[in-house]
């Protein structure tokens, strides 16, 4: 029988680290912008008595480098991305990372 390939989290470092992110979009996803308030509600507003109470929590599982993080945390969600590719991560810094808080 032939050897088993590699897993899945060997793949996605391999198609960081060779450059092959075809996926990756330079603008936020057409279809987030479409559908943003229908999945997160309506934007928050930063001049409400308690913005925290207005303001929805999003999970961005396997992220990336994706700008969506940066559009929706610059609206006023609360945004957590998950990644398991550090040069993911790295170039997700080197875009936004005054504005990223690593935990």
């Amino acid at each position: 029988s032939a050897a088993p390939g590699p897993d899945r989290l060997e793949r996605w470092h391999a198609k960081w680290a060779s450059k092959q992110t075809r996926w990756h979009l330079q603008q936020e996803h057409p279809l987030l912008v479409r559908y943003r308030a229908d999945l997160f509600g309506p934007q928050p507003r930063h001049d409400s008595p308690s913005p925290k109470a207005t303001r929805s929590n999003v999970l961005f599982p396997l992220c990336g480098a994706s700008v969506d993080l940066a559009a929706l945390a610059l609206r006023g969600y609360r945004v957590v991305g998950v990644e398991g590719v550090e040069a993911a991560v790295d170039a997700l810094l080197e875009t936004f990372g005054d504005e990223v808080e690593q935990a």
